[in-house]
């Protein structure tokens, strides 16, 4: 997967949610994790998995990184 912008953690909840709307309409690149609650578009990430939190880093290897997890 290529760079992206801006990394959002927690993508599915109210504030992630919103935020990346945000960075949608000003034409930015970003990608989206989310936890429990499926949703298309947005990867699984268990942010108290460090090697896979890493791995997420890796493989976005954004600019910035939004944590709206809770």
């Amino acid at each position: 997967m290529p760079s992206v912008d801006f990394l959002v953690i927690g993508a599915n909840g109210l504030i992630g949610r919103r935020l990346g709307s945000l960075l949608s309409e000003k034409g930015k690149e970003w990608a989206g994790t989310r936890n429990r609650r499926d949703e298309k578009g947005l990867s699984m990430l268990d942010i108290t998995d460090s090697a896979a939190t890493e791995e997420a880093f890796r493989e976005y290897n954004p600019a910035a990184v939004f944590l709206c997890a809770n």
